[in-house]
């Protein structure tokens, strides 16, 4: 993947390298090196534009501004320099960075970049989302010993509700039975025929 410079916070890989603008780090095998202030400006210069020549002007716009008056040459080999070291790297054999005299530097090695990881957006408690659905209070439609995973969508809660309707209907017609045969056998039962006491009868 070719780097650009209109992706300025994306995190690059090189060799055994990985550098995080965002942070200001850069890891040689995930072993954070001491690079930082002009040095780590000139490598991510670098870093955006793989394979292309990048100016000593374009590097002094960009690590120094217009009213800020040093010594622009020596400021800037001392950057490539500790660039250099912290790469194990060097002006002869160069493996990553390239001098071009009088001209510029340009980084040779193959630059992937990573877009930076975005944390997830967190959604909705599942609850409200369960309101959401039901079109009420997250408890709506939800006996006392039910829970939220029992009342899920409004089909399935409108069978539990004929469900429990149904059952409470037979619960009642059980029992109007029960009454009605008891109150049958009291009436039906068959009664002796006694004589009052005290009662003597001749015929």
């Amino acid at each position: 993947m070719t780097a650009s410079a209109d992706a300025p916070h994306r995190a690059y890989r090189f060799g055994v390298f990985e550098v995080d603008p965002r942070s200001g780090e850069i890891r040689k095998r995930g072993i954070r090196q001491h690079l930082q202030g002009k040095p780590f400006q000139v490598l991510l210069a670098l870093l955006e534009r793989p394979g292309e020549v990048v100016t000593r002007e374009e590097l002094q716009r960009r690590l120094w501004s217009s009213d800020v008056f040093v010594d622009f040459e020596n400021g800037l080999n001392t950057a490539i320099n500790r660039l250099r070291l912290t790469l194990g790297d060097s002006a002869e054999h160069p493996r990553y960075v390239e001098t071009l005299a009088r001209t510029g530097y340009r980084f040779i090695a193959p630059v992937h970049a990573t877009a930076p990881e975005t944390a997830p957006t967190p959604g909705p408690p599942r609850e409200l989302a369960d309101a959401a659905t039901l079109g009420g209070h997250p408890s709506m439609g939800r006996t006392p010993g039910e829970t939220r995973e029992t009342a899920t969508t409004p089909l399935q809660l409108g069978r539990r509700q004929l469900h429990r309707r149904i059952f409470r209907q037979q619960d009642w017609l059980i029992s109007g039975r029960a009454s009605s045969r008891m109150v049958g056998d009291y009436w039906t039962r068959p009664r002796s025929q006694t004589a009052p006491s005290g009662c003597t009868c001749s015929i």
